[in-house]
């Protein structure tokens, strides 16, 4: 009887789904075209803090490759796995060398924490989910913050940050950095289609429509070290938009990314700019369509649009820009968005509210307006479609009102027991 008073003012906690803090994220199970021989994994941080990787594992179900790893992975970076020595991605350092093959037939992969917790797994006893062995293409994760089901994989179809092998050829794949657009009338990719036919053109562009409200719902202007630039735009209409001609730009202006394909409706789309152009202190994005004409804009910071008043707030190192709600759009930025301490690229925006001490540190840890910083690389965007996506749990999230409740649960319980020890 006590124990069931107990289990009634005590009941046990439900588990809630939450998305990994570090997955693995790209599979290059068959090698390269150089060696086959020539394997390499990388994994994704989805956080917004650096985490130690000292104790954690890659093993396998019959522990054939078993990876001990070390070092670091940064916020929202990856960390390269290169299998027998740093000539396998030959242009790219790995953060790991590690020893063991992956069968081509397949693997069960687990990424374990020092406590020995699956922190994610790939489960493909019998059959990689997607990946090609004659092509010598990686298996690339479609959402890193979702769960690894056969549907979140398919197979790299381009070298987006031209990783080479050994013998200088280009990767299929993007080893360390962000995978490559999901298109699935892609050669490879069947997703669209039952019978892994491409559908005639004509019927995939008849939904396509060229204009329409697309909104910036994201950004990141300044990423932690070695990190990229982007912008995550969402589209508010109920079909599918060509983006062919339409352009994003800064506030001087000066071009960011040149944006083609298409939008799906409802949906988000990453840009991630090949070249970190976006003031630290201030800036103004701008998404115009093929007609030139401005979609949607956003200014932040120190940004003097002829109204600094109304601009959102500048985001520390490493903190994004979101906005509060995917159709809000008051014209006031500084109601549009918000600084978010877990930024989201493509996926629905976490929107947990930062304490006042980083927001003031925030406004203090930029250089000068007349001191951008600006941080080179290719010439191109990479644009990463994902559809689909729920929000995750927010990071050690707690529920502000346990402490009290449980407090008062618990005089009750004991007034009870005594009660019950009176009678007795």
């Amino acid at each position: 009887m006590l124990i069931l008073l107990f289990l009634l003012f005590f009941p046990i906690p439900q588990a809630h789904a939450v998305s990994p803090d570090i997955v693995i994220n790209e599979i290059a199970w068959s090698g390269t075209s150089a060696s086959s021989s020539d394997e390499w994994i990388e994994l994704k941080n989805n956080t917004s803090a650096e985490i130690d990787l000292t104790g954690w594992f890659i093993v396998s179900q019959d522990e054939t490759p078993k990876i001990q790893l070390s070092g670091t992975i940064t916020s929202q970076g990856f960390f390269l796995l290169e299998r027998t020595d740093d000539e396998t991605v030959s242009n790219i350092t790995a953060d790991l060398i590690y020893t063991g093959a992956l069968e081509d037939s397949g693997e069960v992969l687990e990424l374990k924490n020092p406590d020995g917790t699956v922190i994610d797994k790939i489960d493909c006893p019998s059959q990689w989910f997607a990946g090609d062995k004659d092509e010598k293409a990686s298996m690339s994760r479609k959402n890193s913050q979702a769960l690894s089901t056969s549907d979140n994989w398919f197979t790299a179809t381009s070298s987006p940050n031209n990783a080479k092998d050994a013998k200088n050829q280009l990767i299929l794949g993007s080893p360390k950095a962000q995978n490559e657009t999901y298109n699935p009338f892609q050669a490879g990719n069947t997703d669209g289609d039952e019978d892994g036919e491409e559908e005639n053109p004509e019927e995939t562009t008849s939904n396509t429509e060229n204009s329409g409200k697309i909104l910036i719902n994201e950004i990141m202007p300044n990423p932690q070290t070695n990190q990229k630039e982007w912008i995550e735009l969402f589209n508010l209409e109920n079909f599918d938009l060509a983006l062919t001609g339409w352009t994003l730009t800064d506030g001087r202006p000066q071009n960011l990314a040149n944006l083609s394909g298409s939008i799906l409706k409802n949906s988000f789309l990453l840009v991630e700019l090949t070249q970190n152009k976006l003031n630290n202190d201030g800036d103004l994005a701008v998404l115009k369509n093929s007609q030139n004409e401005i979609i949607d804009q956003m200014a932040y910071g120190k940004w003097d649009d002829g109204n600094r008043d109304d601009n959102a707030p500048l985001p520390d190192k490493g903190f994004s820009l979101a906005r509060i709600g995917e159709s809000q759009d008051t014209n006031i930025d500084k109601n549009d968005f918000m600084i978010a301490k877990n930024p989201t690229p493509g996926a629905k925006n976490n929107l947990e509210p930062i304490d006042a001490t980083t927001a003031v540190a925030s406004t203090n840890s930029n250089p000068p307006a007349d001191q951008p910083i600006k941080k080179e690389t290719n010439n191109s965007a990479i644009e990463n479609t994902v559809q689909g996506i729920s929000k995750s749990q927010p990071e050690n999230s707690q529920n502000s009102d346990l402490p009290r409740t449980g407090g008062i649960f618990f005089v009750l319980f004991i007034l009870i027991l005594c009660a019950g020890l009176v009678v007795l």
